[in-house]
């Protein structure tokens, strides 16, 4: 698969899972004071969606390198596998959701910092997928070492994680629709000069 077919079937994807993460973010910023439970579920639900999403992306990325598309779908497997739990069990996260969330955004930032370098050279956008990767790996970081931080005061910080991840998801969804249409005009005006002649 050449880059322009990847980034053709790719974009609605990525722009896809960038609504779904910015209005996640939105929904923890409106009801920062909600129930851990109700958190909890909610996050299992994102989780185990974006998990799934990225194990399929990394099934659909075939031009990518084989590595690369493993520890895609690795950690998207891992993040489902959360999700699952979160929804299942969600009394049993309570006491351990900051490390929960931690490691949701230890994984999420990874991810997104795999899929920066796997786009640097080919797209102008894979500075903001690195830009979000580093930016959730911090909040990861922050949750874990500072696991009591008050409820709202951690929804309000993972709200705004969340909430930039997704903008940020949008805007590369978009530099990746632009990259492939960008590329399809190039050789449809290359095929008309070679019809020409």
């Amino acid at each position: 698969m050449d880059l322009q077919e990847l980034a053709r079937r790719s974009w609605p994807w990525v722009l896809a899972r960038g609504i779904l993460v910015l209005l996640f973010g939105i929904a923890i910023l409106v009801w920062p004071a909600k129930s851990l439970e109700v958190i909890a579920i909610v996050f299992g639900i994102y989780a185990l969606i974006d998990g799934l999403a990225s194990v399929v992306t990394s099934i659909m990325a075939r031009g990518v390198d084989g590595a690369q598309r493993w520890i895609v779908g690795l950690f998207g497997g891992l993040l489902a596998l959360f999700g699952l739990i979160a929804i299942i069990h969600p009394g049993s996260l309570l006491v351990a959701l900051s490390f929960v969330f931690a490691f949701w955004a230890l994984v999420f930032g990874v991810e997104r910092i795999v899929q920066a370098f796997q786009l640097k050279g080919r797209s102008s956008g894979w500075g903001w997928v690195l830009g979000s990767g580093v930016l959730t790996v911090l909040v990861g970081l922050v949750l874990a070492f500072w696991p009591d931080i008050a409820v709202v005061t951690l929804a309000v910080v993972i709200g705004v994680g969340t909430l930039l991840s997704g903008v940020v998801m949008i805007i590369s969804a978009l530099a990746l629709r632009s990259a492939s249409r960008r590329t399809t005009t190039i050789e449809s005006t290359a095929d008309i000069i070679d019809e020409a002649n």
